[in-house]
């Protein structure tokens, strides 16, 4: 019987705070966005942006102090969510397989239609092929992330025949 009673006064926590429960009971949800004018920037009223005044909103409805994590490279997000350094990511990101596989994603809270940009009198694409070949050149001045996820539909061949 003495065994018993040291085993049973003993105390296992054998259920794991959710991360909900972790972000209240820390008092502060830390959010990692995009320094840029569509999600986060310090306007001449302070913070503003979609995604900061989503994030803010969020905030309150679970009764928390807001943190924004701003970054000026996609590629810090991630890492910086998997080591538990934010929350969760407010930066209007599009969804891969390998964002998938490795992370949650919340619902789509607004859709943009990917372009290709070029300055007037430079070289620009006259088909997907062309800008396939030229894509490595493009992933190697973004520091190596992903440039182009291209779904070769009619609209974009439209587009291309401009």
């Amino acid at each position: 019987m003495p065994f018993l009673n040291r085993v049973a006064g003993c105390q296992i926590d054998s259920d794991p705070k959710s991360e909900l429960e972790n972000i209240k009971e820390r008092g502060v949800l830390r959010v990692g966005t995009l320094n840029n004018q569509l999600s986060y920037y310090i306007g001449p009223d302070g913070p503003t942006g979609l995604d900061y005044e989503l994030a803010r909103q969020f905030a309150d409805a679970l009764g928390v102090r807001l943190e924004m994590k701003p970054a000026y490279r996609q590629a810090s997000l991630f890492p910086a969510l998997q080591k538990g350094e934010i929350d969760i990511i407010a930066a209007g990101l599009s969804q891969s397989p390998e964002r998938i596989q490795g992370f949650r994603a919340g619902p789509a809270y607004y859709y943009v239609s990917q372009q290709v940009v070029y300055k007037k009198g430079q070289w620009r694409p006259r088909n997907l092929e062309q800008l396939l070949n030229n894509q490595q050149e493009l992933i190697d001045q973004a520091d190596g992330e992903e440039v182009f996820a291209i779904v070769k539909d009619s609209h974009f061949e439209k587009t291309m025949q401009r």
